[in-house]
């Protein structure tokens, strides 16, 4: 499969992936346990012991069974001439990089992934991120800021909508000068937060949020990301 791959590909997790089976991956790292199934139409799944979350992949109706390009990665070709494929990558933290590799200027510019929310939780946008929250409010997961970037390292714009119970990922690809094939992805972790409280009240509220390692580790790698540029590569 020719694609586009960032540099998180190359540090994916070196775990346990097969073809076969009801999971192609299933692995407990940093101390969350995830399942990477090999029919598209599954969910991925990741379970922190005190939070757990799934969330289904964009266009898996005719999309082909998991497909491992290394340990941790598997593609899912969406295979409806639509021009996109679904990598989903587990990095080393626990957490898991669902890349969207859109081939051709053909390829749709909504991604929807269906998210499992808690019963009486919700999806929230934050100023760049979004929560899952439970019925109380507490956090269950998160997803880092949307990015995307063409074949030559440029920034595509890109950002998220929640429907329901749905995040959907809007990449404008269709803008001038993209380069294909154009990366983008949702970057989805538990156990990222210990705990959080509010302090104040009125316009001065503020919360406060301490977060686990792994969080650290997931902000600093987005970081770096973001702002590097790669090259077309194959898987």
């Amino acid at each position: 499969m020719a694609a586009a791959t960032p540099d998180t590909v190359a540090a994916a997790a070196s775990v346990a992936t097969a073809a076969t089976g009801e999971n192609a991956i299933d692995a407990t790292i940093a101390g969350v346990d995830i399942t990477i199934p090999t029919d598209p139409t599954d969910p991925i799944a990741l379970d922190g012991g005190t939070s757990s979350v799934r969330i289904a992949l964009p266009y898996t109706g005719r999309a082909d069974n998991a497909a491992i390009e290394k340990a941790g990665v598997v593609s899912f070709d969406n295979n409806n001439n639509n021009g996109s494929t679904i990598v989903p990558v587990v990095q080393k933290d626990g957490s898991v990089q669902i890349n969207t590799i859109i081939e051709t200027a053909k390829a749709p510019i909504e991604y929807a992934y269906p998210v499992s929310v808690p019963a009486g939780g919700k999806l929230q946008a934050e100023p760049r991120e979004l929560s899952v929250l439970d019925a109380t409010g507490g956090w269950v997961a998160g997803f880092l800021p949307a990015w995307a970037k063409d074949a030559n390292g440029a920034a595509v714009y890109t950002h998220y909508e929640i429907r329901g119970d749905t995040l959907v990922q809007v990449v404008e690809h269709d803008r001038p000068n993209v380069t294909y094939p154009v990366v983008a992805d949702p970057w989805l972790g538990v156990n990222l937060i210990n705990h959080w409280w509010w302090t104040g009240s009125g316009n001065s509220r503020a919360v406060h949020i301490d977060v686990t390692p792994m969080m650290g580790v997931v902000t600093e790698a987005i970081a770096i990301w973001v702002g590097r540029s790669f090259q077309p590569n194959r898987v």
